[in-house]
């Protein structure tokens, strides 16, 4: 199974993004694979970045994603066990709040399956822990 980090689909609807050309390759190539697992916490960065921005078309770009009938779109699976690690971590002064949503983000991703993320992050995603990660700018 394959995932797409916000940051990818934020640079394939972004004109302006210096990535926008590989990334829109990248999310038209996947967008009639059944292969692709889409988070919801992808989903909500996604929006968020997209408002900020002040796109005002933010929901319907975030509805197209989440209705390509292609696509799974999957939600946070985390068990307490799992979250008791990251809180440990946070507790020691080890964490900071985007470590923890991508540490969410990655057990999301393990448990359905996926075994290639791209992302712009790919060596952030790799310190945690996560070896599947691929920045699809890099060529």
């Amino acid at each position: 199974m394959i995932s797409i980090g916000a940051d990818v689909l934020y640079a394939a609807v972004n004109a302006d993004s210096p990535d926008f050309e590989k990334a829109r390759a990248l999310v038209g190539r996947l967008g009639n694979s059944t292969e692709v697992v889409i988070s919801e916490q992808t989903l909500i960065s996604l929006y968020g970045a997209l408002v900020r921005k002040g796109a005002a078309d933010a929901a319907s770009v975030i509805r197209y994603f989440r209705r390509n009938p292609n696509w799974r779109v999957v939600d946070v699976q985390s068990s307490r066990l799992e979250m008791n690690v990251i809180w440990d971590s946070v507790f020691a002064g080890g964490e900071a709040l985007p470590s923890i949503r991508r540490r969410r983000l990655v057990m999301t991703l393990q448990r359905n399956g996926v075994t290639k993320f791209f992302t712009g992050e790919a060596a952030v995603f790799a310190k945690l822990g996560c070896d599947f990660a691929e920045n699809p700018f890099d060529e």
